[in-house]
């Protein structure tokens, strides 16, 4: 009996899932369900490569464009269908997609060799779109706190919170021009690679699975404690496991720094003394040496 209630589950849960209209929604040049499995599906090769350390595979320039492609894509498609979600969802439906394709941008922006990245044109770029990220992470939290159900609540909370780490480097890239960026490359010759491998690739991909939840649940397909756990467990496994991974295969060529003032701050200044206290890197050094492993 039990196994023939599991099996009615499970086709009623394929029919939900078909039903999502894959191919053809908003239209078929632009199908929100096929652009977002392309987007996970690639990211998760990624971010595979990545933890493997395995650059081939992450810091593959054929699989960064598709999976840039698609997830801009799947972010413009979902801004598209925002006018389908019950109306206290919509705006915040509308930010998530308008904050997707932020992250995309961090994902193009901080890719080794980004054209024209000392324009004016970039330049405004950087600060719009790092500008509208921080707002927009802000709103998240709100929203949470005031709309949501208390599962659903804590983990957009610790969403946003990690999300707000996210947006350090773009500010510093906005206040301080190209010039700091090109010294911190010149400083850590592996940064670039890393930050898009390590950080806005995992980031954005988290982010979509988050936003493929949130249609789930909308549709009354999960609840709202699979719903919040997922998120959180999500955001915590993408975070620690991509932190502690960027120090094990790449450790001293690139930086966790949360602040990275370069060139390098005097000793004793109040500079040196904020990017000591938000070393990342120091952190999780510390935590892989609690597991046995010293990175040299």
């Amino acid at each position: 009996m039990a196994d023939k209630s599991k099996a009615r589950s499970s086709r009623t849960l394929g029919r939900q899932l078909y039903a999502l209209h894959w191919l053809n929604d908003p239209f078929k040049a632009l199908p929100h369900g096929l652009s977002g499995l392309v987007c996970v599906l690639s990211g998760a090769v990624l971010i595979g490569g990545a933890l493997a350390g395995n650059l081939d595979v992450a810091a593959n320039p054929l699989l960064q464009c598709v999976y840039v492609v698609a997830t801009l894509q799947n972010a413009a498609a979902g801004l598209l269908i925002t006018g389908r979600a019950p109306k206290a969802f919509q705006a915040v439906f509308g930010r998530t997609a308008v904050f997707q394709m932020c992250l995309v941008y961090f994902v193009a922006r901080f890719l080794p060799g980004f054209p024209g990245s000392n324009t004016l044109v970039v330049r405004a770029l950087d600060v719009v779109v790092s500008i509208f990220s921080v707002l927009a992470i802000g709103s998240f939290a709100v929203f949470g706190l005031l709309r949501m159900p208390p599962a659903i609540a804590v983990a957009l909370i610790m969403g946003s919170f990690a999300l707000a780490l996210l947006v350090g480097y773009p500010l510093q890239l906005a206040f301080f021009g190209d010039e700091w960026w090109q010294c911190v490359q010149t400083a850590y010759p592996m940064q670039a690679v890393a930050m898009v491998a390590y950080i806005y690739v995992p980031a954005t991909w988290a982010f979509a699975v988050m936003l493929f939840g949130s249609t789930l649940w909308n549709r009354k397909i999960i609840g709202d404690l699979a719903l919040g756990v997922g998120f959180a467990g999500l955001v915590m496994a993408t975070l620690v496991s991509t932190v502690l991974m960027q120090e094990v295969h790449y450790p001293n060529v690139s930086t966790q720094m949360l602040w990275l003032p370069c060139p390098a701050p005097p000793a004793g200044s109040w500079s040196a003394w904020v990017a000591r206290r938000f070393d990342t890197s120091a952190l999780a050094r510390s935590a892989l040496a609690l597991l046995g492993h010293h990175v040299a």
